[in-house]
């Protein structure tokens, strides 16, 4: 929907003020607060429930009691993740190295879906990499940032060890959590040296 409206449509040409990035993740907060809100408030314990015996207790009370908890919760973290997006130093390399826990983890989620559902293990390895990268891809397509595909950044391969490593422990029967951990590690190892030491993958030699 976002990309339909800032880039099919047009709208972000218009001018905004600060960040895209967060100016699109304030939206997405604020209809993830309305939501959730109003999911607790038609949840919360009607008249007829058995709590309203116990006094003093009523509608009201249960009712702004679930809007007011929801509300805490969906602002907190708003606040939080908006504080961290809205730096642009070590807040936002922290951010960094969470995506690449994140990065190592998915990968290895994917493929263990994907093997679960007793897919062949190249298919295991392309959707542990989709699951860990599809949220980068439209993350900077939001952005208007060049996507982590096309980059020679290590990001990509770093999901891909992930989720190969997990598959090719598995295939000797080897328990789940043993290879899921040492295939998330690897994946973060690898994406952490790429963060700390600057690895990038190697580039087609320029022409004369």
């Amino acid at each position: 929907m976002f990309f339909f409206m800032f880039d099919v449509l047009g709208l972000r040409r218009n001018a905004i003020r600060g960040d895209f990035l967060l100016y699109i993740m304030s939206g997405v907060f604020m209809f993830f607060t309305h939501t959730k809100a109003m999911g607790a408030v038609v949840g919360s314990e009607g008249p007829t429930s058995p709590m309203m015996k116990h006094a003093p207790m009523n509608t009201v009370i249960a009712i702004s009691a679930a809007a007011l908890s929801a509300l805490y919760i969906q602002v907190l973290s708003a606040a939080v993740v908006l504080w961290l997006i809205g730096q642009r130093d070590w807040r936002f390399r922290a951010l960094l190295w969470l995506d690449a826990v994140g990065l190592g983890a998915y990968g290895v989620m994917g493929a263990a879906k994907a093997e679960a559902a007793g897919a062949h293990p190249l298919i295991c390895i392309v959707m542990g990499t989709l699951t860990a990268c599809f949220g980068g891809v439209v993350r900077d397509t939001l952005a208007g940032q060049p996507s982590i595909l096309l980059r020679r950044e290590i990001n990509v391969t770093a999901a891909i060890l992930a989720a190969t490593l997990y598959i090719v422990l598995r295939m000797p029967e080897t328990p789940i959590w043993p290879a899921a951990i040492v295939a998330a590690i690897a994946g973060f190892m690898l994406r952490a040296g790429a963060l700390r030491w600057g690895w990038t993958l190697p580039g087609f030699p320029a022409r004369n």
